[in-house]
């Protein structure tokens, strides 16, 4: 373990310095994590803790070490994706998962990529990537290749409006773009489905396809392309 936890800190070493944390050991079912709860789960030896963090833009969640002044991160999940907002909760459900739920929704601001993996067991390479453009274009692309309409295998077609137009996610759902007054430009998809017991999440997939996904929380059955 102490070989791995060095491995990782030389790797990413990215440090912060953290606010007051309350710090929890006994982590029982059902508990949850906020970005603005100021709470930790440590591990037994008071060494490590989970929990969320700041980033650009929006907040991670990782383990770091904690008997730091500045904390050290040495683990990080999905850090090649868009960080949260301040409005999720990680719950760490009843029957032992840990689940991210928004509830206010989610934006893709302008810069921003979502990226595949090489296959569903193989998160480490990224073969296609769903970007944000400055000029207000949602496009899908080949990873390692140059960001031009040539290369580009989808698109929302809305490039021209500008900077600031953001990739917007309702809980119910609906996928649009909102241009820098706030104006619906374009929906992605309609939205509006069931939200009782069912989180929706998207995702470029391993062949490159952009797939809204519903999961229902009181069954246990995989996830479903809406």
């Amino acid at each position: 373990m102490a070989a791995i936890s060095l491995f990782l800190v030389l790797c990413l070493s990215v440090t912060f310095t953290p606010a007051i944390q309350q710090k929890v050991t006994n982590i029982s079912l059902g508990s949850s994590l906020t970005p603005t709860s100021n709470i930790s789960w440590m591990s037994p030896s008071g060494l490590f803790a989970f929990e969320f963090y700041p980033g650009v833009n929006g907040y991670y969640v990782g383990i770091f070490i904690a008997r730091t002044p500045q904390k050290t991160v040495v683990w990080t999940t999905n850090r090649d994706k868009s960080p949260v907002s301040n409005n999720v909760v990680l719950n760490l459900t009843t029957d032992g998962r840990l689940v991210l739920q928004f509830s206010k929704g989610q934006s893709l601001y302008p810069g921003s990529q979502l990226f595949s993996s090489v296959s569903e067991t193989n998160e480490s390479m990224r073969r296609f990537h769903l970007k944000m453009q400055h000029n207000g274009n949602l496009v899908q692309y080949p990873t390692n290749t140059p960001e031009s309409r040539e290369y580009a295998y989808w698109q929302a077609e809305t490039y021209g409006i500008g900077d600031n137009v953001t990739l917007n996610f309702d809980l119910d759902g609906h996928l649009y773009l909102l241009n820098s007054n706030g104006f619906n430009i374009k929906n992605v998809t309609v939205g509006g489905f069931p939200t009782e017991k069912t989180l929706y999440f998207m995702s470029v997939d391993i062949d490159g396809n952009f797939r809204l996904y519903s999961y229902k929380l009181d069954q246990n059955r995989a996830e479903s392309v809406v």
